[in-house]
């Protein structure tokens, strides 16, 4: 097998058949960083044996970055170019959270891909519904990081030994309406005049 860099150079290879060829080996060593050239194939090689496969690789690459090229991809021409971005969405999971409206439109697509074979429309909604699964678990893990992020600050301020009644206090002034809080520059000329009247002075007389 030739090396990654040789594999890289026949990309540009003027027979379309080294640059399938080489596409493939490149998904056979699965390393993301060859995921660009290759999404530049999808979009431009005038082959569409060279799109195809560069449509089934980048599923193999699951990069993220390649989600825009791979939702374009499904207006390609060839129906095989078609099917493979949809695979590939499929392997990008969560990530292709953006392809979904227009997977959703696809599921009513009751094109054949060929002959006995499936139909536009189950290769799109099989795609869809690995993608809403996983954006499902990705919003699960998130919410599980926040609830543990939540139980951690409040077992820090247990054993920071901050009294009970300073946490209530403090809970229930952030259950107060605003506006049914106290003012705290009233409270503090009340104190004054109380201190005062103590003294026989009377601040009434100087408002």
């Amino acid at each position: 097998m030739a090396s990654t860099t040789e594999l890289v150079a026949q990309l540009e290879s003027k027979d379309y058949n080294v640059r399938r060829m080489a596409i493939w080996e490149l998904e056979q060593h699965g390393d993301k960083n060859h995921a660009g050239p290759i999404a530049d194939l999808l979009t431009t090689d005038p082959s569409h044996y060279v799109r195809m496969a560069a449509a089934r690789a980048l599923g193999t690459f699951a990069d993220p970055k390649t989600t825009g090229v791979l939702i374009d991809a499904l207006n390609d021409p060839y129906y095989m170019v078609r099917q493979n971005a949809l695979w590939s969405l499929s392997k990008l999971g969560a990530a292709a959270e953006e392809a979904m409206p227009l997977l959703q439109e696809l599921t009513d697509d009751e094109i054949h891909y060929r002959e006995r074979q499936l139909t536009v429309a189950d290769v799109a909604q099989t795609a869809l519904d690995i993608i809403t699964l996983a954006v499902e678990e990705k919003r699960e893990q998130e919410e599980k990081a926040r609830a543990a992020r939540e139980a951690a600050a409040a077992q820090q301020v247990a054993e920071a030994g901050v009294p009970e009644a300073v946490v209530a206090a403090v809970e229930e002034v952030e259950a107060t309406p605003r506006e049914e809080r106290p003012d705290k520059r009233t409270e503090t000329i009340q104190r004054k005049k109380a201190r005062a009247a103590k003294q026989g002075i009377d601040l009434d007389l100087w408002d």
